[in-house]
């Protein structure tokens, strides 16, 4: 398994192939793949992947940081799972905050 630092490593030493899979700690063959793939690896993503649970509240919770500003989330939070229990589950709290 190749590790995060071995394919930093391996993109800073960059030079031969064999010298530089060798100090990266890896196979030649893994640097080669490594070496020319990671530019492809890393593209950023520019779409959502699913729609923002929020969004439809989002009005409403602004609204409650507008009148009380140091209401905490897991309060706002409470609200809306009580108010909307299908569509809030307690695994969100963190997408809210």
């Amino acid at each position: 398994m190749v590790t995060n630092s071995q394919t930093k490593r391996l993109r800073e030493i960059k030079g031969l192939k064999e010298p530089a899979a060798a100090k990266a700690g890896m196979c030649e063959n893994t640097a080669w793949k490594y070496l020319n793939l990671s530019s492809r690896m890393k593209e950023e993503r520019t779409w959502r992947t699913r729609k923002a649970p929020f969004e439809v509240v989002w009005p409403e919770i602004e609204q409650m940081l507008i009148t009380d500003e140091s209401l905490p989330m897991t309060t706002i939070f409470d609200y809306l799972c009580r108010k909307n229990p299908v569509k809030f589950r307690k695994g969100q709290l963190r997408t809210l905050q």
